[in-house]
């Protein structure tokens, strides 16, 4: 006599014409599950880290903004954006002027802090849909579509303002 057991998409054959073949057949279905669970966690598990590894390559890993591979294809995909729809796009770099004078005589770690506040405080004043990208060093750039010269202008001293408090409230005096 034989059996058929599905296990996914997996059918099996079993004879069941022998003594103790019911209990082998729910030892041998058990170990299909054991096995089918533990490949769907290794799959979980693979995907999670294919997402954490994508994640990496386009985030800066001190301050959580998008790095600079993001900001080339953020902007390609911007400029091909602006060419079909015939909208403005406004970059704006970012600057902060003195950041030497921080790790000189504050320390590394405060000059990190410097960088981790400086790109909350450029992501807090701009659209969710604007990517905020750390070029290098101490260098940002917010990639955007303003209506006109004047909206960017505005964004730009928003961000400027957002820079200065985070950065005094860090180090007073510089």
């Amino acid at each position: 006599v034989w059996y058929a057991v599905q296990v996914h998409q997996t059918k099996f054959l079993l004879d069941i014409g022998f003594e103790g073949a019911p209990a082998r057949i729910v030892i041998f279905v058990g170990i299909l599950l054991v096995l089918s669970l533990m490949l769907a966690r290794g799959q979980r598990t693979v995907n999670e880290f294919y997402r954490q590894t994508a994640q990496l390559t386009v985030v800066d890993p001190l301050t959580g903004v998008g790095n600079l591979r993001a900001l080339r294809r953020r902007v390609e995909d911007e400029i091909d954006r602006c060419r079909m729809t015939g909208d403005d796009l406004s970059i704006l770099v970012i600057d902060l002027d003195g950041f030497k004078q921080v790790n000189d005589r504050y320390s590394h770690t405060m000059g990190d802090k410097v960088m981790i506040e400086s790109a909350r405080a450029i992501s807090s004043v701009v659209r969710a849909d604007e990517l905020v990208a750390r070029r290098g060093g101490d260098e940002f750039a917010v990639v955007c579509s303003r209506k006109d010269h004047d909206d960017a202008d505005a964004l730009a001293e928003r961000i400027a303002g957002a820079v200065r408090d985070a950065r005094t409230q860090l180090t007073d005096g510089i």
